[in-house]
């Protein structure tokens, strides 16, 4: 049993363990008041009935009591016991009361100046849950020289402390008249529950099972005393734990206790409550040697279990070790292509912002596959002829080419593995900016993954002209994507269909996105092209098919503007996309990082 905390109420503190006070006896004494108001002058012939009075007590009680108020509590007690102080806040700090909340019930008035008032109470007790009983309040009819000081109410209005000195027309609570007998609890260590007997206490019990591993695809633990050494996974994705103190342990709510060993980032935090189970405990009652003599709440908990992540060690650690000669902040996200399963998130450096997952950069040139497919599915074909001149101007905008590259009249296969800028400007022109925006939603682009960790969605806005909708398809303008969207652009090439990404075995179910018929096998052709004779050529393995494409993504207002290294690609069905912020040419900087990567898998 678990409750958020807070509830949504404003709270006062007192001693520890603090409880929170929503009282109704604010409401019940104004009441009172009226009552007192409409019968007649206080002490006069109209007094108000018993079972008014003895309400009026039983809910000052209990509001102090959520309060744990003791001293308040009793000033309303007839002839408290010795052991009163102990017992009452003896079991809030024994029990861990985290708030409590006590709702009376009608009181019931005897004709032997006795009454009684039942309650229902719900105890929030720390790191286990909300504990509910039946109590019952007793309640005698006792001479003003019998009891301790009174709260005293102001028929007109208000509440005067206990030693104050009173105005003439104030009375005890619980008073008929300001100088006759009142209503007073008759406590004993029943009253705080029914089972609570002189020699009896109340205590708790809790344990919380042992907290499980994160596991990689293969089941083999990345966490733990036996798991590898990935320091970029460990940092970035599988996050770390820690011991709760009081306060964090309040902000988590009432199923954390001080002292718990939590998740507090990354899929440590996301799956916390799987790695970590539910604590069990009781609510127990004490005989005087200290042994069970009755379990009076039982909390069953909740065993823990492993998380399965889609991790590869072998590809993380390929991924993490080729990042090591990035020349600057960079990133390495692999991912099945058939599947979407992430197989491997590496950045540099390994700690501090997650540029694999939750960054949002330009995508550049390798944004040209999204674009390829747009007109691949309008009818381009790899043979059909475009131009491909230095520089290519639309609605007064002038687009260029890397180093002022001019290929002239050549196939489009061609402009794609020299990834021409100014032809694919010119043939943008001639698809819709529905048409292009459609093909990039066909790669998850503005989608939702429902990942566990915070990653970013790649962004395609809507053109807003002629200009923005030729920069979008070069990857530039206001498209933005992280190089995990990327790497599963690739994997969408690679398998003939895009999969949303995951992070957990098994994967939240949403469907793949298979690509236009006839598409993916031409651009599974001209992103080989890419790596064999292209701007790609430094990401080849000997003896391995490499399909990639090169990026050079502008940024920033200097000039000439910076540009982020990009590469993406696939091996059999492993796609994958490099990431160096700032790095320069894709084909000279990132695309010999996936060289490394791919050399370094088995």
């Amino acid at each position: 049993m678990s409750t958020s905390p807070g509830g949504g109420r404003e709270h006062h503190g007192f001693v520890a363990p603090v409880l929170t006070v929503v009282t109704a006896a604010a409401v019940a004494l104004v009441l009172l008041i009226g009552l007192l108001a409409a019968v007649g002058k206080v002490g006069g012939v109209g007094k108000p009935p018993p079972e008014t009075l003895v309400a009026a007590v039983a809910e000052e009680y209990l509001g102090a009591w959520e309060r744990q108020d003791v001293p308040a509590m009793r000033a309303l007690v007839a002839d408290p016991a010795p052991a009163f102080e102990e017992v009452t806040a003896g079991v809030a700090e024994r029990l861990q009361v985290r708030d409590a909340r006590f709702r009376p019930g009608p009181a019931v008035v005897g004709d032997d100046d006795t009454a009684t008032v039942p309650f229902e109470a719900d105890l929030d007790l720390a790191g286990l849950g909300t504990w509910s009983y039946r109590g019952r309040l007793e309640l005698v009819l006792a001479e003003p020289d019998e009891l301790p000081p009174a709260p005293e109410v102001v028929a007109g209005g208000g509440e005067v402390a206990s030693g104050e000195a009173a105005p003439d027309d104030t009375l005890p609570v619980g008073a008929a008249d300001p100088d006759g007998p009142r209503w007073a609890v008759s406590w004993s260590p029943a009253t705080v529950h029914p089972a609570l007997q002189e020699g009896l206490r109340l205590d708790r019990s809790r344990a919380r099972p042992a907290r499980e591993p994160i596991l990689a695809v293969d089941g083999a633990p990345l966490t733990g005393p036996d798991s590898p050494s990935l320091p970029a996974l460990s940092a970035q994705l599988l996050g770390s734990v820690g011991t709760l103190d009081e306060e964090a342990a309040r902000a988590r709510g009432l199923d954390y206790a001080a002292g718990d060993v939590v998740g507090v980032s990354g899929l440590q935090e996301a799956f916390d409550a799987q790695l970590g189970g539910e604590a069990a405990g009781e609510v127990q009652l004490l005989g005087p040697d200290g042994t069970v003599a009755e379990v009076l709440e039982v909390f069953p908990g909740a065993s823990s279990s492993p998380v399965t992540t889609t991790i590869d060690p072998r590809v993380q650690a390929a991924a993490e070790a080729a990042l090591a000669e990035a020349p600057g902040p960079s990133a390495l996200v692999a991912v099945d292509a058939t599947t979407g399963q992430v197989r491997a998130v590496a950045n540099r450096p390994v700690s501090g912002f997650n540029r694999a997952l939750a960054g949002q950069y330009p995508p550049g040139s390798t944004f040209k596959v999204v674009t390829a497919t747009a007109l691949l599915q309008a009818g381009i074909t790899p043979d059909t002829p475009v131009s491909c001149p230095a520089r290519a101007s639309v609605g007064g905008f002038s687009f260029s080419n890397a180093g002022g590259e001019v290929l002239g009249d050549i196939p489009f296969r061609t402009a794609f593995f020299r990834s021409c800028n100014t032809a694919f400007v010119q043939l943008a022109e001639q698809l819709q900016p529905d048409q292009l925006r459609a093909a990039a939603e066909g790669y998850g682009f503005n989608g939702d993954w429902e990942l566990p960790v915070p990653v970013a969605v790649g962004s395609f806005p809507e053109a807003s002209g002629p200009v923005d909708h030729a920069a979008a398809a070069l990857g530039q303008g206001r498209v933005t994507a992280s190089p995990l969207q990327m790497a599963t652009v690739a994997a969408g090439v690679a398998s003939g269909a895009w999969h949303p990404p995951s992070l957990v075995v098994p994967p939240a179910a949403l469907p793949a996105q298979v690509l236009p018929g006839g598409v993916a096998p031409t651009l599974q052709e001209l992103m080989r092209l890419v790596v064999a004779e292209g701007t790609g050529t430094e990401a080849q393995v000997p003896g391995v098919a490499v399909a990639g494409k090169t990026g050079t993504a502008e940024y920033g207002t200097g000039r000439p503007p910076r540009t982020h290294a990009w590469f993406i690609g696939f091996r059999g069905d492993l796609a994958f996309s490099v990431l160096v912020e700032g790095g320069g040419f894709g084909g000279s900087v990132a695309a010999p990082l996936a060289q490394d990567f791919l050399t370094r898998l088995p």
